[in-house]
């Protein structure tokens, strides 16, 4: 039995995904951290809580260093940590975002990808 259906990618997708699309101070990332599951996030952001599934001090400090980057400066590239090890993050356009995940020998995974042109009509 699976754990999530067609039914939930698509709520997933158009929750998550089609609804901020058009959003005009906005940054995409995507987190791939396995599984990826809605709330997987949640301990990176507060790290007194739960351990995260990839516990990487690197990693952790890029991803939530990110989201607060961006509410203080609108500019996710504006860093407030210098240890911070994300690459230059674009403002999102349409199309490109970025991924935060980690390669199979676990060391952090963090570049900007493009949205797919398929999920991008998926949204239309």
């Amino acid at each position: 039995m699976r754990a999530f259906g067609p039914k939930a990618y698509k709520v997933r997708e158009y929750s998550f995904i089609c609804f901020t699309r058009n959003l005009p101070e906005c940054l995409k990332g995507f987190f791939g951290i396995p599984p990826a599951v809605h709330g997987d996030d949640l301990p990176y952001y507060f790290p007194n809580g739960a351990q995260p599934a990839f516990a990487n001090a690197d990693f952790q400090a890029a991803f939530s260093g990110t989201f607060l980057n961006f509410a203080i400066s609108l500019d996710p590239s504006v860093k407030w940590n210098i240890l911070d090890i994300t690459p230059p993050f674009p403002k999102w356009t349409g199309s490109v975002e970025m991924l935060f995940n980690k390669t199979e020998t676990n060391t952090p995974d963090l570049r900007t990808t493009t949205t797919s042109e398929a999920l991008l009509k998926r949204c239309e």
